[in-house]
Order: C-alpha cells, then structure tokens, then sequence
C-alpha cells in the first residue's frame, strides 16, 4: 500500500480543497487515481518552482567547499612537482588551466545536479481553508464551470493508504518567503526537513498551498534529459471525497451535468453542493424584523 507520510506542518483534521475542471474531476473517478504533476511543468506559470533563497545556495555550496578546496590543493601540489621537473611557464600555465577548468567544470556540475533533481520531483497540489475561496474559484474556473473536492488530510491519507500502491508519499503545507529578503537565513528556508517543493514565493501566498509529493529517484539516477509525464497513484475516491461543490459561477446545464455524473459514480447526492458563496445576502435583513 501507499505510505504517507504526514509533515509537523499539518493536522490531520485540516480540511483540504481541489479546485478543477469537471473532466479533471470525472478523470479521477473513472481511473480512481491522483495526478501529479512534475515540477519542471510549473515554471511556466511560475520560474522559481523548486528553486531556493540565494542563502541556501549559498550553504549548500559552503558545505560542497571542502571538495573544490581539496581539489585545487590536489592540483597545485601536482603543479610544483612539475615544476620542480623543469616544466617552463607555458607548460606551466597550461597546467593550471586545465586545473581550473576542471574545477569549473565541478560547479557546473553542481548547477545541472540541482536542475535535474527539479523535474523529478511531482507534486499534487491542495488548498487548506475551513471555507470555500472565491480567489481559488477564479484561478481554476474556466468560465464558470468548475468543481472542488472537500476532504481532510486524514482522508486523503486514508484513500491512498487504502490501495495496493507501492509509493512513498509526504503531505506537507508550503511556505511563503519573500526570496529578496536579505534577513533570511537557510533554517528559515527548511520546512519540516524539507526546502523544495514545499518553499514558494510570498507573491503565491494566497494559493495556501498543501502538498503531496514525491521525488521519482529512478527517473534522476537514469536520466540524460527529463521529459516530465504525469504521474497516476491509485486512490480510493469513497473515502477521499467528503463533499463536492460546484462552482458559484456555474450555471445550467452544466451543473445538473456535474450532479448526474457524480452520482454515477457513487458520489452521494447529500454531499453534492452548488456552492452559495454568491448567493444574494437579503436575508440577513431580515434580523432587522421587529418582533411583537
């Protein structure tokens, strides 16, 4: 079975929202499974997905100086020895180019590692608010016909751990920096042992952001170049979905469409919703009536 693994972060009682369009929904029911989605996706709607505070750089790289520093030590001795040899300064100079090439050759290394790690990493993305979100039903209602799951962690848990998937999961809540920010150290940037994927800029903040990830460590150890695809994990939608809302700005047909098709597919009528968040306000004048 699936095993998820639940970060400091979060409570099991946190409810959880996806927002997504209707054949996203009815994709889910009918394969019973989750999508993820490869980091290397994101950076077109956001470059900085996976990326990092220039002071964790910054500290990965000091930690990663011991190696260069013996490296160049390794070199240089090996350069007085030749000269010692009676090499002449060409032979010299040549020398300590190829010692500085190799050393740059090292950082670079360093710089397409962390590239690589990127599109191996997939997540599958889930906004925690105890009420529905009138931002979120923008962002993912396209013209007016969306949905969104209602859930908790603890369900979400329980409907991957029920099926027979043999994958290592982390559920995690994301955290905002403003990556500018000279007074950031790296243990601001580490959120329960984790930097990326679960560190995004302040200007995403209203996303509120919870994540289930995966890091697809056959992919990097195999790779020359990733092309990120999608990755299905089964999951059980009777214990995942404890309701369904339907998007404030939708209209018929498409919402007797979307109560039909869900309940096909066994979703209880009770916990189908069209949501009321736009709903007219008149009512509360109605405390206003003067009782005899």
């Amino acid at each position: 079975m699936a095993k998820v693994l639940l970060n400091k972060s979060l409570s099991k009682d946190d409810i959880l929202w996806r927002y997504l369009s209707l054949d996203k929904l009815i994709h889910m029911l009918d394969t019973r499974s989750i999508f993820f989605t490869s980091l290397g996706i994101y950076a077109n709607s956001d470059p900085y997905e996976g990326y990092v505070p220039r002071v964790v750089f910054e500290t990965l790289a000091s930690a990663c100086s011991p190696v260069i520093n013996d490296m160049d030590a390794y070199f240089e001795n090996k350069i007085q020895n030749q000269n010692t040899n009676g090499l002449n300064y060409d032979e010299l100079e040549e020398f300590r180019k190829l010692k500085d090439n190799k050393i740059n050759d090292v950082r670079a290394s360093l710089k397409d590692l962390y590239k690589k790690i990127i599109p191996c990493m997939f997540v599958n993305c889930w906004h925690r608010n105890n009420s529905e979100s009138e931002a979120m039903w923008k962002l993912y209602s396209d013209q007016g016909k969306g949905v969104a799951i209602k859930t908790t962690a603890r369900s979400l848990i329980r409907a991957l751990e029920d099926c027979d998937e043999s994958i290592n999961l982390t559920l995690g809540a994301v955290k905002y920096l403003d990556f500018s920010d000279k007074n950031i150290s790296a243990s601001d940037c580490i959120i329960d042992g984790h930097f990326a994927p679960l560190l995004k800029r302040s200007s995403f903040s209203h996303e509120n952001e919870v994540r289930l990830f995966n890091l697809r460590k056959e992919d990097f150890q195999n790779q020359n170049q990733i092309i990120p695809e999608p990755l299905l994990v089964r999951v059980n939608p009777s214990f995942l979905i404890e309701d369904i809302y339907i998007s404030p700005y939708s209209v018929e047909p498409f919402i007797y469409s979307t109560s039909a098709i869900c309940k096909k597919y066994g979703v209880a009528e009770s916990n189908i919703h069209k949501s009321t968040l736009l709903n007219s306000c008149e009512d509360l004048l109605e405390s206003l009536i003067i009782k005899a």
